[in-house]
């Protein structure tokens, strides 16, 4: 038979089986339970009017679309400021050298007077 001092396969597998139908026997008490309980509340709710689901769909996909709407305006925004940036970026540069170019000029015409 089996290993010394535990029992031999076949009580282990009948004290299995038993255990197994044990379990069965809960869940299927258990179903039963729940499925009073669920009949029970649906003669107090009408759970297909209760739950809205096409109204709570509509109500998301306008959320979304107004998620959608409000970050293609973010990104118009963005993309004007940054375009803003760089023509003041490109004035700033552009005057820079102006007067860099009249500093040199200015310089020039002192060393031509010494």
């Amino acid at each position: 038979g089996g290993a010394a001092g535990s029992p031999p396969i076949q009580l282990m597998t009948r004290r299995g089986s038993i255990a197994i139908d044990h379990m069965d026997n809960l869940c299927m008490k258990n179903n039963g339970v729940v499925s009073k309980i669920f009949d029970d509340l649906k003669q107090v709710y009408d759970i297909d009017d209760d739950l809205d689901y096409e109204t709570t769909m509509l109500e998301l996909r306008s959320v979304m679309d107004s998620i959608r709407n409000d970050r293609e305006r973010l990104d118009e925004t963005f993309k004007n400021e940054a375009e803003e940036l760089k023509r003041q970026e490109k004035d700033i540069e552009d005057d820079f050298k102006r007067q860099k170019l009249i500093l040199k000029k200015t310089q020039d015409r002192k060393k031509k007077e010494l």
